[in-house]
C-alpha cells in the first residue's frame, strides 16, 4: 500500500477503534502484517475529540408520567450472534416511565414476543393492581403480528387501551434514540 505515513496512522487508528496514537506502535508488534509507518498526525482526531466532549442535558420529554405502568417502553434486541448456554438468541426489554424498573425476558425466536408480554403484563399488573396503559415501542415489527393485534382489540373492546406506539416520539433504550411507529388498539 503506498501511502504517506500520515494517512498510515490514521488509518490504523481508526481500525483499532481510535486506539491512541502512542499506542499504535505496541499494537504492531501484536498484529501481523501490520506495516511499519512513523506516528504522524496533525491535531486531535476529529471523532475522539467529538466524543470527549461533555454532551448537554437530554431535552426534557413530553411524557410525563405520574404513576407506574402509565407508560412502558419495550425493545427486543438479538444478543452477539451467539446462542446462550440456555439456547437463547434475543431478549425483550420492558421499562417502565415512571419507576424506570426493568424486565428482561430471554427468547429463543422473535416470535415469543407475544407470549413475554402476557407473561409480563400479567406479572406487573397483579403485582400493582395497576393497569398497563400505554405500551411504547420502537419502529420494528415485532409487535405487528396478527394475534398480538386480536389482542390489543379485545382489549379495547373491554374499554381498556393497552397499546398507543406514538408516532415520533424518542426514548432511550439501549442508549440509542429511536421512531417510534402509530398503532392504536381502538375497535373498529
Amino acid at each position: 500500500m503506498s501511502c504517506n505515513t500520515s494517512l498510515q496512522s490514521e488509518l490504523w487508528h481508526q481500525r483499532f477503534s481510535h486506539l491512541h496514537y502512542k499506542a499504535l506502535p505496541d499494537a504492531r508488534k501484536m498484529v501481523i502484517g501490520m506495516p511499519e509507518f512513523k506516528i504522524e498526525h496533525e491535531g486531535v482526531c476529529h471523532e475522539c475529540a467529538e466524543e470527549k466532549h461533555i454532551r448537554g442535558p437530554f431535552p426534557s420529554s413530553d411524557s410525563k408520567t405520574t404513576d407506574i405502568l402509565q407508560l412502558v417502553h419495550s425493545d427486543v434486541s438479538s444478543m452477539l450472534h451467539v446462542t446462550s448456554l440456555g439456547g437463547y438468541l434475543y431478549y425483550v426489554v420492558f421499562v417502565d416511565h415512571f419507576s424506570r424498573k426493568t424486565w428482561i425476558y430471554f427468547l429463543k425466536k422473535k416470535d415469543e414476543i407475544f407470549s413475554r408480554f402476557r407473561a409480563f403484563k400479567a406479572l406487573v399488573e397483579n403485582q400493582t393492581g395497576k393497569k398497563i396503559k400505554i405500551l411504547r415501542t420502537n419502529n420494528g415489527t415485532e409487535y405487528e403480528s396478527n394475534e398480538f393485534n386480536d389482542y390489543c382489540r379485545k382489549l379495547a373492546l373491554r374499554g381498556r387501551l393497552l397499546l398507543h406506539i406514538l408516532l415520533s416520539k424518542m426514548v432511550l433504550l439501549k442508549g440509542r434514540s429511536f421512531h417510534y411507529r402509530s398503532h392504536s388498539c381502538h375497535a373498529s
